[in-house]
């Protein structure tokens, strides 16, 4: 019988394939899966990496977690979780970390919580991967009262832009909203202050779709991109969620006036004009269809395939309402966001002389700042938009007027800084909803993190973004790697380095 090795592959990395000729420094392959021969030299000269590496017996076996096999390395990874993947099977371990890969379809019940899946289940038997077994092991530790080591909890959900990191925070909340029902069940009998929670668990999951609609977006790798870092702390009392508070980071403002090419802007622009009735857009100038604002088609696309605009802002309407949110503060936030649209169509026209070139709105853009000044309650925009006021010490303050370029970029900044304050708002809002009015004496910390990306051109802001990613891939090696192979020396445990690449 043929060994079998795994052998470098251009398009995929590695393949298993037979060993079917050593010549010298060369050996001849031939694949497992279509038969193919490739000869190649046993070492790369150019990098001295192997081209081969021997394959386990434990290499073919269909195991859920990677940390079970013998030898391993990037040949037996990538094919064990491209078999899982193409059996709809998209969540391995290694470990306790979970890997998960996107299928970018809704697998039928694969997040169906189990019958009789209570707080007090144990999983240690049934470990499936899953994000659910992750959130329970959390959870158990986090209340396990005669574990010395008890102690709060924290998931990080990281990885690249569209791996799915916003699909697994929700279910990962909807989980834990579960073990916390139960709980709440059993200890509402005994008088706890769970009883008064005010279904807090329902609050917290009824954040999801606002936040969604104002803080993601489509992007050419995802429909749904989160373009903000959130870290959820969900507090609990002996085991019931009693409030949350949530911290959010680095929401990608330049999406607001320039979306890529082939992406959309934020969701909540396009359900507000397709969603809203008559009355509503009669009342926030919202007369025109999404293609025909600035900011809303600059990015060549205003609508996703299977994604209803509409159903979606009603949604939403019903999200704000349940945490909380009173209709007169509601009808602010659309106004606010309907002015954000008609700032994007103020447009400049350069007067004066060549020397001494100035900016003036438009008198087709007449309109737009018009409602904008209306809808965002500043009269002096459009003085704003191609003025400036300079003040040196001691002196009267001296309008200069602003070139075209500049009220450009005057009014992209403004646009830019209303959405973040806007953004920043919300989650006020949201957090003064779902806050707890009791002591907790435990948390769960859920971070889901920005997805790392590069672009044909790189903003500051996706600077800062993968600059975040790096530092938080840095703290998960040194946890992963040195501090393991530190605990092993000191118990006297005798393992090889693990070399790592620190970026």
């Amino acid at each position: 019988m043929a060994e079998h090795v795994w052998y470098r592959h251009a398009q995929d990395c590695w393949r298993l394939g037979e060993v079917a000729q050593l010549r010298g420094e060369e050996i001849a392959i031939r694949d497992t899966e279509d038969g193919t021969e490739a000869v190649m030299p046993l070492t790369d000269p150019k990098t001295e990496h192997r081209n081969t590496h021997p394959c386990d017996p434990s290499h073919l076996q269909d195991t859920d977690d990677l940390a079970l096999m013998n030898n391993l390395h990037e040949g037996p990874l990538l094919h064990l979780l491209r078999r899982r993947y193409l059996a709809d099977k998209i969540y391995t371990f290694t470990g306790h970390i979970l890997i998960s890969i996107n299928p970018y379809f809704l697998i039928p019940d694969l997040y169906k919580i189990p019958k009789g899946v209570s707080h007090a289940t144990r999983l240690d038997k049934d470990r499936r991967p899953h994000p659910f077994t992750v959130a329970h092991a959390a959870y158990q530790a986090m209340r396990e009262e005669t574990n010395p080591a008890r102690r709060n909890q924290s998931l990080i959900v990281s990885g690249e832009s569209g791996a799915g990191k916003t699909e697994a925070c929700k279910r990962i909340m909807q989980y834990l909203a579960h073990l916390s029902e139960t709980f709440s069940h059993l200890v509402a009998r005994r008088g706890s202050l769970a009883a008064q929670s005010g279904n807090i668990e329902k609050k917290v999951l009824d954040c999801n779709p606002f936040l969604e609609a104002f803080g993601n977006a489509m992007t050419v790798r995802n429909n749904n991109s989160s373009r903000f870092g959130k870290f959820l702390k969900i507090e609990y009392m002996n085991g019931a969620i009693v409030g949350a508070t949530m911290r959010h980071y680095l929401l990608e403002k330049a999406r607001v006036v320039s979306p890529q090419g082939g992406e959309r802007n934020y969701h909540s622009f396009y359900l507000l004009l397709r969603g809203a009735d008559s009355d509503r857009k009669d009342a926030l100038g919202l007369d025109r269809p999404a293609e025909e604002f600035s900011y809303l088609s600059a990015g060549g696309v205003t609508r996703i395939d299977g994604v209803d605009d509409v159903e979606e802002y009603h949604i939403v309407c019903t999200a704000l309402r349940d945490v909380g949110l009173p209709d007169v503060v509601t009808d602010m936030l659309w106004q606010a966001l309907a002015g954000i649209a008609h700032l994007g169509d103020v447009s400049f026209i350069e007067t004066g002389d060549d020397a001494a070139p100035k900016a003036a709105v438009a008198p087709a853009a007449r309109a737009a700042v018009d409602w904008a000044a209306k809808l965002l309650g500043l009269p002096e925009v459009e003085s704003g938009l191609i003025t400036r006021k300079v003040k040196a010490p001691g002196q009267a303050a001296v309008t200069v007027p602003l070139s075209q370029q500049q009220a450009r970029d005057t009014r992209d900044a403004l646009a830019k800084s209303l959405y973040d304050r806007l953004f920043t708002w919300i989650i006020g809002r949201a957090n003064d909803c779902v806050k707890s009015t009791e002591a907790s004496n435990a948390f769960i910390g859920i971070l889901d993190i920005f997805g790392f990306e590069i672009f044909e051109n790189n903003s500051f802001e996706q600077l800062c973004i993968n600059f975040a990613n790096e530092k938080l891939q840095n703290l998960f090696n040194h946890h992963i790697f040195i501090m393991e192979q530190e605990q092993y020396e000191e118990e006297g445990v005798d393992v090889a380095a693990i070399e790592f690449i620190n970026n």
